[in-house]
């Protein structure tokens, strides 16, 4: 149709513009549905299902697990996000590295980040995300790379401060000037494209020179940590 973002629903996504129907729709309306309560919700039932429509609209994410989440227990998530993650690479979404849709609070701004799992809301830890964020700039090589190495997210919450600092590299999407889905998905082949020259043995090797582990801590009501109930691979602590 002239316009992809109706097109067919399939599987929650659309066919012709998955992508873009997904950061859009987000964008739209999540401040709206965060007023209302959480449980049967339809925008919440949506975005968790992304986790399985996604790979099948976008072939090139089946190789990866996805998660997605708007929050828990009822409580609506500051911040929703849709994760890709190499198991190798990101055991779960509290170590590693790993690929993120992530969005400002006030849902102007999306991103595309290639970031750290963390869990630990203490400033000291701050400090070593940025370090590790660093390193594994300097061995992709991805310093100037988009102009993106820094987020904002208006974040508003601890959780949401230490998705900045474990930011490595990204892309920035405007609400209100969204590309087209033919953008939108090669920028997803070039960062899954770096993501995929990351090896378990360099990970371990740069993170275990940043002064110890980035460790498990208390969350904020209505936050969700990624991964949360799947131990970490001691192995990263």
């Amino acid at each position: 149709g002239e316009n992809d973002d109706d097109g067919g629903e399939v599987q929650g996504t659309t066919s012709a513009s998955p992508l873009r129907f997904c950061l859009f729709r987000t964008m739209s309306e999540y401040i709206a549905a965060k007023t209302e309560p959480q449980k049967d919700h339809e925008f919440a039932t949506w975005f968790r299902g992304l986790a399985q429509s996604l790979p099948l609209a976008v072939p090139d994410l089946r190789e990866y697990k996805i998660d997605s989440s708007v929050g828990h227990s009822g409580n609506w998530a500051f911040i929703p996000w849709i994760s890709i993650r190499r198991p190798d690479l990101a055991p779960t979404l509290q170590s590693g590295v790993f690929l993120s849709y992530l969005f400002s609070s006030d849902m102007t701004t999306g991103y595309l980040s290639l970031g750290q799992g963390a869990s630990d809301m203490k400033a000291a830890n701050k400090a070593r995300l940025e370090d590790r964020a660093m390193k594994v700039r300097t061995i992709l090589d991805v310093s100037d790379q988009r102009g993106t190495s820094a987020i904002d997210l208006k974040p508003g919450s601890a959780l949401g401060h230490n998705y900045e600092a474990g930011h490595i590299v990204g892309i920035r999407y405007e609400r209100d000037a969204l590309p087209p889905e033919s953008i939108l998905a090669a920028d997803l082949k070039e960062m899954l494209g770096l993501y995929t020259r990351l090896t378990p043995e360099l990970l371990q090797e740069t993170l275990q020179e940043s002064t110890g582990p980035v460790t498990a801590g208390p969350t904020e009501a209505g936050e969700v940590i990624p991964g949360e109930v799947i131990p970490v691979a001691p192995e990263l602590q």
